[in-house]
């Protein structure tokens, strides 16, 4: 069901230097960017703040304690595999603050060289360094390379699980490459336990439609005769798919012993009552809007991929761009949608929507926003091939319901998968050349553009934080 009509088939094999130059490009401009933050010691704004009185305090009490630091309790509400590995490479090259800081840049510039590699391998590389300049420089993944915060490593193996998830080849070794990054994921990040369910719907639809092998099929190109396709079984699709449960049972079992050692998702720091607000409890209603929101406004810079779709839905399946921008707004007419630091809605999008008018503590353009992201969604999914296709809605349904556990829908949170997932996706579709040569243009100009206001707003942000006064920064362990 491409929105072109043209035969869905993988890219051509690129040249052998492509995802290198790719990657090296990507790596360069952070580090070019980076490094002379860490070097000249600028601590400023909210995330060294975090780095000092969270993550930095958690690194130093492991390196203290090592070998055997306490994991029962300490100042992250996260699990404690990002701190650990700083603690222990630590211990090997030195624990000044630039060292801290340097070592944990290793995290971003391994997570924009798996990504340039990933986007080289698909798209020519103009097009693959615009599709990553927007990560390089979101005011969520840029800081995190400077500072000590633990979000990148996550993204990192995020973007490991996700490439697994697409691959088609399934064998002793791809099981064993999806147990150890997933199992590798919780022990930063937890609540991206959600990543699971992407290498299960890989491991059930193997290497996608083919008449070739026992899976069953064929399909007859209509949505109906599509999900009967993915919905029915066979032995190959059972055996796959319980080989991959398995594989990312530890991950399981991970998360499971750190919640009955803390006695809840987060170590005990982070459920007691030194914070005023209740940070990291309960759910969230507003979170699927908001990210639709944040799908829907970033998409716009992908237009070069996604006009010729749009408008081909528009004469062909209109009412599938309509029922789903009714879904959207109606995702975010039904709970509160406005600015609310006390229910969990605040900084990025939740900013502006404070400026703006808002209706029965539902914002407008958070209504619009969720409306238009839920359209561009049902585009992005209905262009991208079949396989690729389920692994897109498989992934976003998990993490949706991820976030909409979480309490604070912060968008540093969000943000990150947005662009990953957009620009991942996006190469799958470089390959279909758009009939208009302004359409090829503006794939690189659309992602290019954005890059380069979110470099601005990092700058921005970076020059008029105030600098941080070390002395009233708690050392205690």
């Amino acid at each position: 069901m491409p929105a072109s009509g043209q035969p869905a088939g993988a890219s051509p094999a690129p040249h052998r230097c492509r995802p290198a130059l790719v990657a090296a490009v990507l790596v360069a401009l952070m580090v070019a960017t980076a490094w002379p933050v860490i070097f000249a010691q600028v601590q400023r704004g909210r995330m060294a703040l975090d780095q000092l009185n969270y993550h930095e305090r958690t690194v130093c009490a492991f390196i203290d304690a090592w070998p055997a630091p306490d994991l029962t309790d300490y100042w992250s509400a996260t699990t404690p595999g990002y701190h650990l590995a700083i603690a222990g490479a630590a211990k090997l090259v030195g624990d000044s603050r630039t060292m801290l800081q340097l070592i944990a840049s290793l995290f971003t510039v391994a997570l924009l060289g798996v990504l340039g590699w990933a986007l080289g391998s698909r798209a020519p590389p103009l097009t693959a360094i615009a599709l990553g300049l927007p990560l390089v420089f979101s005011l969520y993944i840029w800081p995190a390379g400077v500072w000590l915060l633990p979000d990148n490593a996550g993204w990192l193996l995020v973007l490991g699980v996700v490439l697994l998830a697409l691959r088609t080849k399934f064998g002793l070794g791809h099981l064993i490459a999806a147990g150890v990054v997933l199992a590798a994921l919780v022990l930063v990040r937890q609540i991206h336990l959600w990543a699971a369910a992407a290498l299960w719907i890989g491991a059930w639809l193997g290497a996608g439609h083919n008449p070739d092998t026992d899976d069953p099929g064929p399909i007859d190109g209509s949505f109906k005769g599509e999900l009967g396709w993915l919905l029915t079984p066979s032995r190959d699709r059972i055996v796959r798919t319980g080989l991959m449960v398995a594989a990312t049972l530890p991950a399981f079992l991970i998360v499971a012993h750190f919640a009955r050692t803390w006695g809840g998702l987060t170590p005990p720091l982070f459920q007691g009552e030194f914070q005023s607000e209740a940070v990291h409890t309960g759910g969230n209603p507003a979170a699927p809007a908001f990210i639709l929101a944040l799908i829907g406004f970033i998409s716009l810079f992908f237009a070069g991929y996604l006009a010729a779709p749009f408008l081909h839905m528009c004469k062909t399946r209109p009412w599938v761009i309509l029922v789903a921008a009714g879904v959207g707004a109606l995702l975010a007419l039904l709970p509160e949608t406005s600015y609310s630091q006390e229910a969990g809605r605040w900084t990025g999008l939740w900013n502006i929507a404070n400026k703006l008018p808002t209706i029965a503590d539902r914002s407008p353009l958070i209504i619009c926003g969720a409306a238009l992201g839920a359209a561009l969604f049902a585009v992005w999914a209905w262009s991208l091939d079949t396989r690729d296709r389920w692994v897109f809605i498989a992934a976003w349904a998990a993490f949706f319901a991820a976030q909409t556990a979480s309490f604070q829908i912060w968008q540093r949170y969000s943000e990150p998968m947005v662009l990953l997932m957009l620009a991942i996706f996006a190469t799958r579709l470089a390959d279909r050349q758009p009939e208009h040569p302004l359409a090829l243009r503006a794939r690189i100009i659309g992602p290019a553009m954005l890059g380069v206001l979110f470099a601005l707003l990092c700058a921005t942000q970076v020059s008029m934080s105030s600098a941080i006064d070390l002395s009233a920064v708690r050392a205690e362990p």
